[in-house]
């Protein structure tokens, strides 16, 4: 299905459990409340999330920021981590930026020793010149950028950085060139970013009583479910944790047929904790 610009969708999902009675087994259709969603345009302009970009120093009415790609700043050994890079007009006049080719971004550990990126050997080719017009109190966004935490390129293009596990700060930095239709040259750097690096497998398998105290009790990022009653729990400071749900251990809640999936599950707790604690879970379901 291709969902169309500015319309508006009510969605609902169902799905097939079986229930368990005394003497039998039933199979029942459990399904959702409906959800409407809106389908917004998409817009280059950063302005919502200006806060969190980390901003550079500024001059000459320029200035340059960076964030994740990815709403969070921990990623573990064989992710791709993406960035994007902003430019803000701090003056009172239209900028004209030329981009060049950008180098690697600049990682140091926690002991300030520079880390190097890989970057695979690539035939050259000729660049055509990209221009950027900032408006005053503008900012857009002036590319993507990233590495995959690797040892070896996952692709042609990519570049590749094989980190221990820690702390690390990233930074991008940028030439803009000289020309006859920009008005803004030279060189320029974002702010600094700190990013955890943790091992490929940090999740702690747990039973159904920890993955109710956990959706209880737990500042959390991320859920994944699936329909065979797996749950896989990242909190917002990174810790993982994956098990499988057993609705016949579920305590309080086995009392209700509704809970007998693990998302009802999820979505009940959600809905009982307050907004505060529950309103930025990402919850993705097989």
């Amino acid at each position: 299905m291709i969902f169309k610009e500015g319309r508006t969708y009510r969605i609902r999902t169902a799905t097939p459990c079986q229930h368990i009675r005394p003497g039998r087994l039933e199979v029942i259709r459990l399904v959702s409340n409906p959800v409407e969603i809106t389908i917004q345009p998409f817009e280059n302009s950063p302005q919502q999330a200006e806060q969190a970009i980390h901003w550079g120093e500024q001059v000459d009415g320029l200035q340059l920021g960076l964030y994740f790609d990815l709403d969070r700043d921990y990623f573990y050994q064989g992710e791709r981590v993406g960035f994007n890079v902003y430019a803000r007009n701090t003056g009172d006049k239209t900028i004209i930026l030329q981009r060049s080719v950008f180098p690697p971004l600049t990682i140091h550990d926690s002991n300030g020793q520079r880390k190097q990126i890989f970057v695979p050997l690539r035939d050259s080719f000729p660049v055509q010149p990209v221009y950027l017009t900032i408006d005053p109190g503008q900012t857009t966004r002036v590319c993507q950028t990233g590495f995959s935490l690797a040892q070896k390129a996952d692709n042609g293009f990519a570049y590749y950085f094989n980190p221990e596990p820690g702390i690390y700060s990233v930074q991008q930095r940028f030439e803009f060139r000289e020309s006859e239709q920009a008005n803004w040259h030279g060189e320029l750097a974002t702010g600094t970013l700190t990013m955890k690096i943790l091992p490929e497998d940090t999740a702690v398998e747990i039973d159904t009583a920890e993955i109710i105290r956990i959706l209880e009790k737990e500042q959390i990022n991320s859920i994944m479910t699936t329909h065979s009653q797996s749950i896989y729990i990242i909190l917002t400071d990174g810790r993982q944790y994956k098990g499988t749900y057993v609705y016949a251990e579920a305590g309080k809640y086995a009392d209700d047929p509704n809970l007998f999936d693990i998302l009802n599950l999820v979505m009940h707790i959600q809905k009982n904790r307050s907004e505060e604690q529950s309103k930025n879970w990402q919850i993705v379901c097989e």
